[in-house]
């Protein structure tokens, strides 16, 4: 049985609650034995135009007002005033190349990843479909060139926000549609909180939960490579040592049982806790006396070290990406609009 679901062309996100029009989605869910709904009914619709125009006063901030800056004027009679940057801008901004082929564009896409690759300077690919995504990374396999993939297939969506804030690090190679890890900051040299928290769930998973992650729900497992990659200092190892034998007797001895998602969301809550409350409690709350072990505090102690260590190196290799040149971004298409351009090179 399928359930039928509408998709954003661009973004292969599912649009919850959003169906086909004139009989479409009827005669799918007739097909499918399913319980054929009504159609939702407009009941009133406005432009933003007229929206916007039924407000008093008017007042804005863009990065990209000024490419629309004749249709402000003649549509809301607003003009649009540049405010100069307060540093200088440090980005170059490449010419746009234009290619015969889709498949040479897609070639040398892969050559310049490549070039980069070897350079050890991080490379963000921006696609416009899922099925561009998939091609691209099937033509960097080819050259055993290890990405990451950032679409909205669960598998990958489940870890988007991890993947994206770990794309400024050395040798990262990602691969983008347009929905991949919105609010989330790309820090050169990685995001040392996720790296942390990436730690221990290397450490500790394994022996909170027996159950292995599902991987079109959960996620590709998370990076086998940070420990060798990052160097822990003997005091996190300590403490890590400590929370793995503690999670072990919790795990076995107390007979707890945990699925894959209760261990890592019990490793969120961890993390949160080590935000809210300071060191010196924490260390008080594991060393007490009490029949349960103090198995969240033991984690949240665990996650500030290494946290500490994470900084550290994010520091150090974010020196050395800037050395390179920074992020490398690639955008294999041009919209439409010249103001989306504009908006994804800001960003």
């Amino acid at each position: 049985m399928i359930i039928p679901k509408r998709f954003l062309q661009l973004t292969g996100r599912v649009e919850e609650k959003r169906r086909w029009s004139e009989g479409i989605h009827q005669a799918v869910e007739a097909k499918e034995g399913l319980k054929i709904q009504a159609d939702s009914v407009v009941v009133a619709q406005i432009t933003y135009q007229s929206l916007f125009k039924l407000y008093p006063k008017l007042s804005g901030m863009t990065g990209t007002a000024k490419t629309e800056e004749k249709e402000f004027l003649k549509m809301f009679q607003m003009p649009v005033i540049e405010v100069p940057p307060n540093l200088p801008n440090i980005r170059k901004d490449l010419p746009i190349q234009a290619f015969a082929t889709a498949r040479g564009k897609w070639e040398n896409v892969r050559e310049e990843v490549e070039y980069m690759f070897r350079q050890g300077r991080p490379v963000l690919v921006g696609t416009t479909s899922v099925e561009n995504s998939e091609y691209l990374s099937d033509l960097l396999k080819e050259r055993k060139i290890p990405h990451n993939v950032l679409n909205a297939r669960p598998k990958y969506a489940a870890r988007e926000a991890e993947i994206v804030a770990q794309a400024g690090r050395k040798f990262a190679i990602t691969i983008s549609t347009n929905m991949a890890g919105r609010g989330t900051d790309i820090i050169l040299g990685g995001n040392p909180k996720m790296l942390a928290k990436e730690v221990i769930e290397d450490s500790l998973l394994s022996f909170l939960t027996q159950e292995a992650p599902n991987v079109e729900v959960d996620g590709e497992p998370t990076s086998q490579k940070v420990l060798s990659k990052i160097k822990i200092g003997s005091a996190s190892l300590a403490l890590l040592a400590k929370t793995a034998l503690m999670a072990k007797y919790v795990s076995k001895g107390e007979g707890k049982s945990w699925t894959y998602q209760k261990a890592k969301s019990m490793i969120s809550e961890s993390v949160e806790m080590s935000q809210s409350i300071d060191w010196k409690e924490l260390e008080k709350l594991a060393n007490e006396q009490s029949e349960m072990y103090p198995l969240g505090p033991t984690i949240a102690l665990a996650y500030l070290s290494v946290l500490k260590d994470c900084e550290a190196h994010c520091l150090s290799e974010g020196s050395e990406v800037k050395r390179l040149g920074g992020l490398h971004v690639i955008g294999t298409s041009l919209h439409e609009s010249r103001r989306i351009d504009n908006q994804v090179r800001m960003h």
